[in-house]
């Protein structure tokens, strides 16, 4: 049962859509390589052509997914993502996140949030997170919940006036 809850710890990190099937990627929008996900976070800079609508825009974009992904809310977690992602199917990710809410009590802390990319012409945002999670089995009242520091590289895009997630790469963990 504990190499399923590491399991499920693990897939949680992958929450926020690395968990899913690939697809084509048919779209202009340059998608974030592996190489540009491993960077490590001291290496980062801001990007400083984003205005600061936008900025607060996107900001404001991973807190909803954030609030929505902690209180179970899969229509309210879908509707920061995009309906024409880059590197994943969107119904598929629906049906994964809400099979994950049934299966797991977790939550998840987006400790920090740098955007470290902008495209203006393509209008699209690169932002690095640092997020502290927590994972247990649903309705296990008696089991310790797992809790991991994980980073990811999410890109949104500008859609119709919102900002909306279209791809996740998990960071590699390394050794300290």
């Amino acid at each position: 049962m504990k190499s399923l809850l590491v399991a499920g710890a693990s897939v949680v990190m992958a929450i926020s859509l690395y968990g899913c099937q690939s697809k084509e990627d048919t779209s202009a929008v340059k998608p974030v390589t592996q190489e540009q996900a491993n960077q490590e976070p001291r290496e980062l800079t801001e990007a400083k052509n984003i205005s600061d609508v936008d900025k607060q825009a996107v900001i404001q974009t991973l807190e909803a997914q954030e609030a929505a992904f902690n209180a179970k809310d899969i229509d309210a977690y879908m509707e920061t993502i995009s309906k024409d992602p880059l590197s994943f199917d969107y119904n598929e990710e629906r049906d994964f996140v809400q099979s994950m809410f049934k299966a797991y009590d977790m939550t998840m802390d987006m400790e920090t949030k740098t955007i470290i990319e902008y495209n203006e012409a393509e209008q699209t945002a690169t932002v690095h997170i640092r997020t502290k999670t927590s994972v247990k089995e649903a309705g296990n009242e008696s089991m310790e919940p797992l809790e991991d520091l994980s980073n990811q590289v999410v890109m949104l895009r500008k859609e119709d006036n919102e900002w909306n997630i279209i791809q996740t790469f998990a960071m590699e963990q390394r050794e300290q």
